[in-house]
């Protein structure tokens, strides 16, 4: 465990120094209309995958980790042969539909003339979400050091190819084109790499000669048949469903700015505790299942990463508030100055999107798969109200419908967890001191950057956020939001006595 941990952890943040150098010079490198078509195109990726996915997505999730639990080895290699075999095919019955209807939706997002661009990314969300696919598989297994692997190869691939393509160019600018051509060869690559290393894995582990053969289909179906239609339904009104949304009614080229926010918070995202761990985690969750104080034990679990999830983002969002705009002019190199505002937006949408990670990781180990469908129904409430208000109000519709369809889907989460005796919770006296301790490091940071005249933007920036994460982890300190329980249980895993807040 901890060996996947470490491996987990560098993997990540090798990852994260790549992924950020490949966000700068990509918004450099396309031209501001082409990043906005990108932006919708990264979005269409992310509806099809789960849209292509038909459950199997969740299946892998929650039923390899017990199989691998129970020592269920051959079962184990039939399932992950299954369930590999079904997603190449369910993504090609997709894309196949998606091709003969390519010029329907270049014409939908006003590129009619580029057909050849919907063409070559139907590619490559075949090979990149096959490649996903195998992560989720290496995921459930532990297998952290391959999946960190194949992330990072295909990452390192992206960014090497654009950096030689952009540096050499005569004008610093790099034709859409040729980027999704870098896009397709990393994803063929890391699928590559992915699918030799599970396969190997896999083909490796010893079966028990007691093992027997145990048909659990019906199971299997009554949790993954609503859970998935939930997915669906949230898919609906998430994030990319927004950005496509916002680009059939403000254009492409309006949406960059709030595309380029949106991505950099998925950045952000993916090493917010909830997030960075999901996939380490899960398969804790699925186990403490099983546990006779599974109640008790679950829910503690869930309180403290959320929590430490706050944690987190309360000094982001602090610093945000206060040099989003030279943090902006110093990302985008000035093209996107409006999307400073919408930074400080995602920073509320990433905290109720870590709260809806556990309790989603909650409703994934109680199987509540109809649960899941009921808040994923009253969600696209939000993103219904934010589409009839952005022709009056502007994307800022948007933005407010996503954070209210958020919170309706976790409000109907944590009912149902309560009728299986789990109860989410919620340390108010804990997150008080939090947002207070961050709204004092905000003032303080605010106070140094005007304190500090005639600074260029990173001088802004840097002083805004060493100020602000200075004052604000004194406090923390001082004021201690988290319980001695929590401390100790969180020290445990470090395996030393450093967590001290």
């Amino acid at each position: 465990m901890r060996a996947s941990l470490l491996h987990f952890l560098f993997g990540r943040s090798a990852a994260a120094v790549v992924a950020l150098c490949l966000l700068l010079i990509l918004v450099r490198a396309l031209s501001g209309a082409d990043y906005g078509f990108y932006i919708t195109l990264l979005s269409l990726l992310e509806v099809v995958q789960i849209a292509s996915s038909f459950g199997l997505i969740l299946a892998a999730q929650r039923y390899i980790p017990e199989l691998r639990a129970a020592d269920r080895n051959a079962a184990l290699r039939a399932i992950v042969a299954k369930l590999l075999a079904l997603r190449a095919v369910t993504l090609a019955v997709v894309l196949l539909a998606c091709f003969f209807a390519s010029d329907y939706i270049a014409g939908f997002f006003g590129v009619a003339a580029q057909p050849q661009i919907i063409l070559i990314y139907l590619f490559i969300i075949f090979f990149e979400g096959l490649a996903r696919y195998i992560e989720v598989c290496q995921d459930s297994l532990l297998r952290q050091k391959s999946s960190q692997l194949a992330v990072l190869l295909r990452t390192s691939m992206r960014l090497l190819l654009l950096a030689a393509m952009y540096f050499s160019s005569d004008d610093g600018v790099v034709a859409l084109v040729h980027w999704l051509w870098i896009d397709l060869t990393a994803s063929v690559a890391g699928c590559a790499y992915g699918a030799a290393s599970l396969v190997r894995f896999v083909s490796r582990l010893p079966q028990a000669a007691d093992e027997t053969s145990k048909s659990e289909g019906k199971r299997i179906f009554s949790y993954v048949a609503p859970a998935f239609l939930a997915q669906l339904l949230y898919t609906s009104w998430g994030p990319d469903s927004v950005k496509l949304v916002a680009a059939r009614l403000v254009g492409a080229t309006q949406v960059a700015a709030f595309g380029f926010a949106a991505a950099f918070s998925a950045m952000l995202q993916r090493y917010l505790p909830t997030f960075l761990l999901m996939n380490l985690i899960r398969p804790l969750f699925v186990a403490a299942r099983n546990r006779e104080d599974y109640q008790q034990r679950l829910a503690f679990m869930a309180g403290l990463i959320f929590k430490l999830n706050a944690f987190a983002l309360a000094p982001i969002g602090a610093v945000l508030i206060v040099t989003n705009r030279p943090l902006t002019d110093l990302l985008t190199g000035g093209k996107l100055p409006e999307a400073g505002s919408y930074l400080v937006f995602f920073v509320i949408v990433l905290l109720l999107q870590s709260l809806r990670g556990v309790v989603s990781l909650l409703s994934q180990a109680l199987e509540l798969g109809r649960a899941s469908l009921i808040g994923a129904a009253a969600g696209t409430l939000g993103l219904g109200a934010g589409a009839l208000l952005t022709p009056v109000v502007g994307l800022a519709a948007l933005c407010l419908g996503l954070v209210l369809s958020e919170a309706l889907f976790v409000a109907c989460q944590i009912v149902a967890m309560r009728g299986r005796g789990v109860r989410f919770p919620f340390d108010a006296g804990g997150m008080a001191r939090i947002v207070l301790v961050a709204c004092v490091a905000s003032l303080a940071a605010a106070f140094a950057v005007s304190a500090a005249t005639a600074l260029p933007p990173a001088g802004e920036v840097l002083v805004g956020a060493c100020v602000c994460v200075v004052v604000y982890l004194a406090l923390c300190r001082l004021w201690r939001p988290f319980q001695p329980g929590e401390r100790e249980l969180i020290n445990g895993i470090l395996k030393r006595n450093v967590f001290c807040w």
